[in-house]
């Protein structure tokens, strides 16, 4: 199997979004272990780490990132693989 610069530069940049999904995941978790803390803040950081999570498999399957926020589309762009 040949590897070719694209490949190589796809798997760094959807590590790189797994890392800042996985970021915001767990700043999400330690919000709501904090009374101090509103719920809506850790929901906020819970949707961006799925939303940086959905980017990642873009991605890795060299699909165009939209530059707008829109997680049901990304969603579906992740369908069916």
């Amino acid at each position: 199997m040949q590897h070719n610069e694209n490949d190589e530069e796809s798997l760094v940049l959807t590590r790189r979004w797994l890392h800042y999904a996985t970021e915001d995941l767990v700043e999400a978790e330690a919000m709501v272990q904090r009374p101090q803390y509103v719920p809506r803040h850790a929901c906020f950081f819970a949707q961006q780490a799925a939303e940086k999570a959905l980017k990642a498999v873009l991605v890795f399957l060299q699909i165009d990132i939209p530059r707008l926020h829109n997680l049901s589309r990304d969603g579906r762009n992740c369908t069916g693989i």
